[in-house]
């Protein structure tokens, strides 16, 4: 109800209210008058409360408005969040402000005995939560007294620990595989293969009294898939000109005491499995007494890296340059095929130069790989 033009009394225009100050009618009715001085009463209390709040939830948002390491700072050198200019974003005092304004003033830290543990205040999402608030609520946030600050504090250091000079072969991996990763996009293309007939191949050969590894059955089968997919047996010379190679030599990565060798088998392709297997016997004691000439482990086609046997299933391996692929070998490992029957898997990821070799000529090659794995019988053995 909108009152007006009521002299000597209270008016009422929509929330607020105002006094005539010339004398009212004695016509006016008192019960009127003291109804409109109660009504001011309550909207003054209301204009305190409103007042009150606001400024507890201001000076709430300056404090919750920088981090725990500006705190820190303003704590260190007894500072006000007020004396700083604030130019994060929504006026968010950031911790190059306070560092720019030490500079600037050339401020010194205070002695620690003076500095006091800086007041945590509750995180809060809503700030609607302030006009439910009390003043005292919020001052006995402020009283509260700080943690005590210890000092003479003695940092211990640990000395365990031994100072080991890298070898020269340790030395050069590292420079080929920062080189190989941090200039040689990598793609990748994983497939899963059955070796059941795999398994069983090997076993028929050790009947015969030929003994071999699935691994050197894996090595035979890369370099027909090379013969037969020649768009991955090539690489990026120095010149950026993409070299085919005339031959496929297949690197195998051996372990040793001083890191990783990759002796070469010379012309895989045509070879057969027994001599690929007496082959990388003999490069492989060679190479772990270090008496590999360069010439039989630099260049190669693709290295083979096989974890199977340390019981890694899956793993992406790193380019070796120049050679443009790399093979990874995991672990067999029971699964069932389509037809819900138990079967052994191997996984296989290829890790090629995406600068000469794109995904679709890798997926030719990982697929010719699958079907001579799965099919060892294809294979000249």
């Amino acid at each position: 109800m909108a009152l007006t033009k009521l002299p000597g009394c209270f008016a009422n225009r929509g929330a607020y209210s105002y006094f005539t100050p010339f004398p009212h009618s004695f016509s006016t009715p008192v019960k009127l008058i003291l109804l409109q001085h109660e009504n001011m009463r309550r909207f003054s209390q209301s204009l305190a409360s409103t007042a009150s709040n606001h400024r507890h939830s201001h000076n709430y948002k300056l404090e919750s408005s920088y981090g725990p390491s500006v705190r820190l700072l303003l704590s260190l050198y007894g500072m006000q969040a007020e004396q700083v200019k604030a130019t994060g974003p929504h006026g968010r005092l950031l911790k190059g402000d306070v560092l720019q304004y030490i500079t600037l003033k050339k401020l010194e830290p205070m002695p620690i005995e003076a500095i006091s543990a800086p007041v945590s205040i509750p995180p809060s999402t809503d700030s609607a939560i302030f006009s439910s608030t009390s003043a005292s609520t919020l001052e006995g946030f402020a009283s509260t007294k700080p943690s005590p600050v210890i000092s003479n504090v003695t940092l211990e250091t640990s000395e365990d620990f031994i100072d080991k000079e890298l070898s020269n072969m340790r030395k050069t991996i590292a420079k080929r595989l920062t080189q190989s990763k941090g200039t040689i996009p990598h793609i990748y293309a994983s497939v899963d293969c059955t070796t059941n007939k795999l398994t069983e191949t090997r076993k028929q050969l050790a009947r015969d009294g030929v003994k071999i590894s699935v691994n050197d059955l894996i090595v035979k089968a890369c370099a027909l898939a090379l013969q037969r997919t020649p768009a991955v047996n090539c690489r990026l010379n120095v010149n950026n000109e993409v070299e085919v190679l005339s031959t496929i030599d297949i690197a195998v990565a051996v372990a040793t005491d001083t890191g990783l060798i990759t002796p070469i088998v010379p012309s895989a392709n045509e070879m057969s499995v027994c001599d690929i297997s007496s082959m990388i016997r003999e490069l492989a004691a060679r190479g772990k007494e270090g008496k590999l000439q360069p010439q039989e482990f630099q260049g190669g086609s693709l290295t083979v890296s096989n974890l199977g046997m340390f019981g890694i299933r899956e793993f992406k391996a790193v380019i070796n340059p120049p050679q443009s692929c790399i093979l990874a070998v995991g672990a067999s490992q029971l699964s069932l095929n389509e037809g819900g029957k138990p079967t052994n898997t191997i996984n296989i990821s290829l890790a090629c130069d995406g600068r000469i070799i794109d995904e679709v000529t890798a997926s030719k090659f990982m697929s010719t790989l699958k079907e001579l794995l799965e099919n060892p019988s294809s294979m000249s053995l």
